[in-house]
């Protein structure tokens, strides 16, 4: 069934491993994330708590090779109509560009994830307080799934990670057609952003 993973949070601990390493992970307040769009007119934003999407505590594990980490828990299942905005009509609107009643869920694979501008040498990441990181994910809109690259900081503080990134995607990427209203005088562009933030306080295990 819907495994409840965010893939922006499980790597998030696994910045700071060596080769194979197992944590604890417990997820903190003001975590989020939110698709940002406009049209001609104006903007819009709908955002959505992480505790919707990530379970409270999980136990993971990660296995490095040279720069690149895979996981043990891989998916993260995000239900469409949890999203909130202040703007109703373009939230609904959203829900049926989307086809949220027929896919009421956009799913996430993390193939693996890969160190960017850093060396190979597990002492410089232990003790560097910010790790960028590229993600290389599958997501699934509308019954579409399509390959992309996020990138990603992972920063910590006293055992404490902020995982945080954005990614712009293009929804004709996933077969959907830009909305448009009052007979066209309104029109959505194809370009949405997505932005998370991930609060994470991590414990590794034995």
């Amino acid at each position: 069934m819907i495994h409840k993973v965010v893939l922006s949070l499980v790597c998030a601990f696994t910045v700071f491993t060596l080769q194979a390493q197992r944590v604890t992970t417990e997820l903190q307040d003001k975590s989020w994330i939110k698709i940002n769009g406009e049209s001609n007119v104006v903007d819009f934003s709908f955002r959505q708590d992480a505790e919707g999407f990530i379970d409270k505590t999980m136990d993971i594990t990660a296995v490095r090779t040279g720069n690149q980490v895979t996981l043990s828990r891989k998916v993260v299942t995000i239900a469409i109509k949890e999203f909130d905005s202040e703007d109703k009509m373009a939230l609904r609107d959203f829900f049926k560009l989307v086809k949220a009643d027929e896919h009421p869920y956009i799913t996430v694979t993390l193939a693996h994830f890969d160190y960017l501008g850093i060396g190979f040498d597990n002492l410089s990441i232990l003790r560097t307080p910010f790790v960028d990181i590229a993600l290389y994910v599958d997501i699934r809109l509308a019954g579409v799934e399509k390959p992309y690259i996020i990138p990603v900081r992972a920063a910590r503080n006293d055992g404490k990670v902020e995982i945080t990134g954005s990614k712009k995607i293009d929804i004709q990427d996933f077969g959907l057609t830009p909305p448009t209203a009052l007979f066209g005088m309104i029109k959505v562009k194809e370009w949405i952003e997505i932005d998370f933030q991930i609060n994470l306080m991590i414990t590794e295990k034995m």
